[in-house]
């Protein structure tokens, strides 16, 4: 249950925390245990779920090396006391005990001026658990807000919270400091009920978002480096906001202020996972494998949430790879696109699935310039792109490449949709289509397909919905393709002229039409269509070739359809 009261209270447990790190009555974001039991000693560990980010908000600055008011991707936050003299704090876990009756335990926040030696957090969404040798308390902290930290109309947005534990089967107490003091219970842990999520900007702003979502990430790999994952082992971690890839930083030795959290080799300097290396425009998620309870862990799995996104920007490329075991089919890194989310790629972006890397959508959807691309390597260790969910993907602008050897799989029931002028799909005759139940790949409003020698089937026979051509872009050609399986293999509609005017070549192919299916081809308002060389082999009382024309053609301004 949760409480808000407005009151002027000073007790010597506010007046202890809020000035626990700075020694001020200002509060800059600590983090701090208390152990109030008479006989448990407690088991605290804080980790960060979400990609980390650091750097400082507040004006705190003791030397002018110090980076203030950019927060960028990394797992280290490194704090500058005079030219030379520097410390690199683990931003990223802590796991601590604290004895019965212990006064407490302080993690400062890495934007209020950490002394050496203390424990830091940074900016994400962090899971505390508390374990008292009998039960678990979980709960989430997210600050993931960019303004947490700096100066908003005059205040300072931050706060210090406080985790009070009693005694076994007592609920943990969760205060914020400040002049609205925030309580809140933390019941024992029962992993039939959802972890509570106390979010910063709820807390002391009473918003439902975040003030500011835009972070950044500027050094290599992308989201953690591999000592992070060798100590701790965690696989999964979501994205939780919006990050800008702009550039990427070489790590520059101890001055550095920008790149320290770049693993230069071989990440920066001739990362053999990736074609064409280009230092500064390059970014490679791990890819990394470790061993947890001698189990193997092959891989990373990124998860993009509802409102988070990614956005690289002019000529940056994000490649998700994979690892050694990759090439036995054991998997690498994961990018999952979750409904809601969304990937940005600007003027020649790109976002590349490489040796054995894996581009995930459940509802997502990519944003892309007319000369950004998405592209599926093949090659020794094949990756593989998949568009599973009751929400349809949405490729805006741009290419959709599937090289020889790699997998396009759509799922049972799901759909893939290319949207707007320029938006395309290309596929490679050896690569590899596999087809769900009921899946559909749309092209509408400009968009278009250029095939040559593909295998349209459904996965192990299954019935899929067929190529729907919604408005779609008159560059479309398919040719010398085989079609098993479809409901209606190609299905043709346009509302205006003007897309009715735009031809369609369709040539050269085979329809194998099966019993449950209407049409091999269906056309409607299309006034330029080359239909040659083509082969039907079509069940009884099943259509080969149907168009139906219902406005006038000609007339670019004319609205029809039913």
């Amino acid at each position: 249950m949760k409480k808000l009261s407005y009151f002027f209270k000073v007790t010597l447990l506010v007046l202890f925390f809020s000035g626990f790190a700075n020694g001020q009555m200002d509060y800059t974001g600590d983090l701090s245990f208390i152990n109030n039991s008479n006989n448990e000693t407690i088991t605290v560990t804080v980790e960060c779920t979400s990609i980390p980010f650091e750097g400082s908000n507040q004006n705190l600055n003791t030397n002018s090396y110090n980076r203030v008011d950019t927060l960028q991707n990394g797992s280290i936050y490194r704090r500058f006391t005079w030219e030379n003299g520097k410390t690199d704090y683990n931003i990223y876990y802590h796991k601590f005990d604290i004895t019965p009756n212990e006064t407490g335990v302080n993690i400062a926040h890495c934007s209020a001026n950490p002394t050496s030696g203390q424990r830091v957090w940074g900016y994400g969404k962090y899971k505390i658990t508390i374990f008292d040798g009998t039960n678990s308390y979980i709960a989430y902290l997210n600050n993931l807000d960019s303004r947490y930290s700096a100066p908003v109309n005059g205040l300072n947005y931050a706060n210090d919270f406080v985790f009070e534990y009693y005694g076994v089967n007592q609920d943990v107490i969760f205060k914020g400091n400040g002049d609205s003091l925030y309580t809140d219970t933390i019941p024992v842990y029962d992993p039939a009920d959802p972890i509570q999520e106390f979010k910063v900007w709820k807390i002391i702003q009473n918003s439902d978002v975040p003030l500011e979502r835009r972070f950044y990430a500027r050094t290599t790999p992308f989201g953690l480096r591999p000592s992070d994952l060798d100590l701790h082992g965690r696989s999964e971690f979501i994205i939780g906001t919006t990050v800008i890839l702009d550039t990427v930083w070489k790590e520059e030795g101890n001055q550095d202020r920008w790149g320290f959290n770049t693993q230069n080799d071989p990440y920066y300097i001739n990362p053999f996972w990736v074609p064409n290396n280009d230092p500064g425009n390059t970014f490679i998620s791990p890819g990394h494998y470790y061993y947890v309870n001698n189990e193997l862990i092959a891989g990373l799995k990124f998860n993009m949430e509802y409102n988070d996104s990614l956005i690289l920007k002019n000529d940056k490329r994000l490649f998700i790879i994979g690892n050694v075991f990759s090439v036995n089919g054991d998997g690498g890194d994961t990018l999952l696109l979750k409904q809601g989310s969304c990937v940005v790629l600007e003027n020649n972006a790109e976002l590349n699935t490489f040796y054995g890397g894996t581009l995930t959508s459940r509802g997502g959807e990519i944003v892309m310039s007319k000369d950004a691309i998405v592209e599926a390597y093949g090659g020794n260790a094949p990756t593989e792109i998949n568009i599973y969910g009751e929400y349809p993907t949405i490729i805006k602008g741009g290419k959709v490449k599937i090289q020889e050897l790699a997998t396009l799989r759509i799922g049972d029931n799901s759909t893939l949709i290319f949207d707007g002028e320029g938006a395309h799909l290309e596929i490679h005759p050896d690569a590899n289509l596999i087809l769900g139940e009921n899946s559909k790949i749309e092209f509408r409003n400009g968009a278009y397909l250029d095939a040559d020698g593909i295998t349209f089937s459904g996965d192990s026979g299954a019935i899929w919905g067929g190529l729907v051509f919604h408005n779609a872009g008159g560059q479309t050609q398919i040719k010398n393709c085989t079609f098993n399986d479809a409901k209606i293999s190609i299905d043709i509609k346009n509302t205006t002229g003007c897309y009715a005017d735009l031809e369609k070549r369709i040539t050269g192919n085979t329809f194998n039409q099966p019993s449950i299916g209407s049409h091999s081809i269906r056309a409607e308002n299309v006034f330029k269509l080359l239909l040659q060389g083509n082969t039907f082999n079509i069940a009884a009382n099943k259509t080969g070739v149907e168009i139906l024309n219902r406005i006038n053609a000609g007339n670019s301004q004319e609205d029809g359809g039913n």
